[in-house]
């Protein structure tokens, strides 16, 4: 009887992990790509001046591509080629022009449309694959470390989403211990049988729920989610 109760639990946990890694196994793949924010190259309105022929100095307007200073590293913006088989990084040297407030004048390098990297949640280079996504606070926070800005209001809003991912986690593990024991006292008798299902559907649940509420900074992620000296040395690098 103990036996067969054994084989029991090792096929259901069997199972569910073969399941979860089938229908998470995207997302598990997403999460060790660099998520990046991109803006597109667009014309901008910068201020001009102009000589006349009575050799006056006239002020005018020109418009020209410009694209966000955080887009810029040096004389290089990584563009993205997006293809059939995911988002990749291309590096281009571009010249640049004026500059004004948080924008700078392109004038060769880039096609207007293009779109560029204005930032990243960890380090990237030409040639990655990576993960298209909205400003978060990963991405702030690494591009603010980046370009040397101060960091405590970014670091302070992951601070926030790591306590609320704890919050969450322990909330799971108590409601995990509270179903397993209702699985105990009512899944009895003919509703036996009951008891395995319910707790296979109980853990894609909480699955579908950590993937819709966890957030990990992405500067953490090793390129190999089973590598435990990967997470060891990132977690090191990059402590608040």
């Amino acid at each position: 009887m103990k036996t067969k109760k054994a084989a029991n639990i090792i096929f259901a946990v069997f199972f569910t992990v073969m399941l979860l890694l089938t229908l998470f196994a995207k997302d598990l793949y997403h999460l060790t790509l660099p998520k990046v924010a991109v803006e597109k190259v667009t014309r901008q309105v910068f201020p001009a001046e102009v000589t006349g022929p009575d050799g006056m100095v006239y002020e005018t307007r020109r418009t020209v591509p410009a694209i966000s200073k955080k887009a810029l590293h040096g004389d290089i913006v990584y563009a993205v080629n997006e293809t059939e088989d995911g988002a990749f990084l291309v590096e281009n040297f571009v010249t640049t022009g004026e500059a004004l407030e948080d924008i700078i004048e392109i004038k060769g390098g880039v096609l207007t449309g293009t779109k560029v990297i204005i930032g990243s949640d960890r380090q990237i280079g030409p040639g990655q694959q990576v993960l298209i996504t909205e400003w978060d606070e990963s991405v702030a926070l690494h591009t603010a470390r980046e370009l040397g800005e101060d960091m405590e209001g970014y670091a302070a809003e992951m601070r926030n989403c790591l306590r609320n991912d704890i919050f969450y986690i322990v909330g799971v593990v108590v409601a995990s211990v509270v179903v397993v024991l209702l699985c105990r006292k009512f899944c009895k008798g003919r509703l036996r049988l009951l008891k395995v299902p319910v707790l296979i559907l109980w853990c894609i649940l909480v699955c579908f729920f950590l993937r819709a509420t966890i957030v990990l900074p992405g500067e953490w992620i090793p390129d190999k989610l089973i590598d435990w000296d990967g997470w060891k040395v990132n977690m090191e690098r990059y402590p608040f």
